[in-house]
C-alpha cells in the first residue's frame, strides 16, 4: 500500500513588530532654534540689565578719578611740608582758579644772593608781595585732572575744619597758607594764626557722585583724605576715610 506524501507547509516566522505601528508616518523633529518672541524677550532682558549696570560702572570710574585727584592734592601738601622743613624756609600754597595749587618759597634778599651755593632755588624778593611775575614754581605744584575742580557738593566738614559752609577752599585762617620750617600750617599773611582747613573736590560733569575732601590739621601738619558716603534710608550721609 502506497502512502501518499503529506505536504508539510511551514509557515514563515513572523518578524518582531517594529517599535512604531506600521502605516504611520514618523512625526518630523521640531527645530531647536529660538522663536522671534523668545529673541525679543532675551533682548529686552539684556537691555534692562545694561540700563541698570551702566550708571554703576560710570560712577565707579568717576570715583576712581576722584580718588586719584585727592591723592595728588594730598601728595602736594605733604611734599610741600617736607620741603619747608628740609630747606628751613616757609613754603606758601596758592590756590589758583578752580583747579591749581602753586607752591612758592619765601626767601630774603640774602637768600637770593646765596641761592647758587646754598641750593635754595629762591624767588627774588624779601616777602611774598615783592616776588616778581617770573617766579620759581616747585615740583609739588599741581593741576587737577580735566573735569575735576575745587568744588563743594555736600554739606558739613569731615573734621569741622573751616568757617564757610560753601567754600571749597575752607581754612580757619586767611589764605593763602604756608608750611613753616617747624611743619605747622599757618596763614601767609598772619604767621601766628594756625590754619586748620579742608579742601573739597568734585567732578563737574557728575555732581551726583560724592566728592572728596582733604583735611589739614595745621598744628601738626597732618593730612587726611575723606569720601562722602550715603546709604539709602540712613540719613543725609557721612564723611568716611
Amino acid at each position: 500500500m502506497t502512502l501518499g506524501k503529506t505536504a508539510m507547509v511551514t509557515a514563515p516566522l513572523e518578524t518582531a513588530a517594529p517599535a512604531r505601528r506600521r502605516g504611520r508616518t514618523p512625526a518630523p523633529r521640531r527645530d531647536t532654534g529660538f522663536s522671534m518672541f523668545e529673541l525679543i524677550i532675551v533682548m529686552a532682558v539684556i537691555a534692562i540689565l545694561g540700563f541698570i549696570a551702566v550708571p554703576s560702572i560710570r560712577n565707579t570710574v568717576v570715583g576712581m578719578r576722584l580718588n586719584m585727584a585727592a591723592d595728588r592734592v594730598t601728595a602736594t601738601l605733604r611734599e610741600t611740608r617736607e620741603l619747608a622743613m628740609s630747606k628751613n624756609r616757609n613754603h606758601r600754597l596758592r590756590f589758583v582758579g578752580n583747579n591749581e595749587i602753586v607752591v612758592e618759597r619765601w626767601c630774603t634778599a640774602a637768600d637770593v644772593a646765596a641761592a647758587a651755593s646754598r641750593d635754595l632755588d629762591c624767588n627774588v624778593g624779601s616777602d611774598w608781595n615783592s616776588i616778581p611775575a617770573a617766579k620759581v614754581v616747585f615740583d609739588p605744584s599741581m593741576t587737577l585732572p580735566d573735569g575735576i575742580e575745587f568744588r563743594r557738593t555736600t554739606a558739613g566738614s569731615p573734621e569741622g575744619f573751616g568757617v564757610s559752609p560753601t567754600d571749597p577752599i575752607d581754612f580757619t585762617a586767611a589764605v593763602p597758607v604756608m608750611f613753616t620750617p617747624t611743619g605747622f600750617l599757618v596763614s601767609a599773611t598772619n604767621p601766628d594764626a594756625i590754619a586748620n582747613g579742608t579742601i573739597y573736590i568734585a567732578d563737574t560733569a557728575h555732581p551726583n557722585v560724592p566728592g572728596r575732601a582733604i583735611s589739614i590739621l595745621g598744628s601738626v601738619g597732618r593730612v587726611r583724605t575723606w569720601t562722602f558716603s550715603t546709604v539709602a534710608g540712613a540719613g543725609p550721609g557721612v564723611w568716611r576715610r
